[in-house]
């Protein structure tokens, strides 16, 4: 954030590592780190769900390329990092 402060002119940033994650995975690790099975406390909606053929991911290259930011978290650091400020 201070390097997107420092900039000269405003301007609008995708924060991602270009790492394609589902909602699942995420669900599945969170319920993971605080020891619960998600399948006990999650259910899809198949009327809800879009195309699981689009492939979104995030592309964080011009944050790059005007501040020199590259992801230092993982996925998994960043769900757990995540929990652990939730339940604190």
């Amino acid at each position: 954030m201070q390097r997107i402060l420092s900039l000269d002119e405003p301007n609008e940033f995708i924060v991602a590592t270009g790492v394609r994650h589902t909602v699942r995975e995420f669900v599945d690790l969170a319920f993971q780190y605080v020891g619960l099975d998600s399948a006990a406390f999650v259910r899809e909606d198949p009327s809800v769900l879009r195309d699981h053929s689009a492939s979104l991911r995030g592309n964080a290259k011009k944050l790059e390329r005007l501040t020199g930011w590259r992801p230092s978290v993982s996925f998994e650091e960043m769900v757990r990092l995540l929990i652990l400020r939730t339940i604190v």
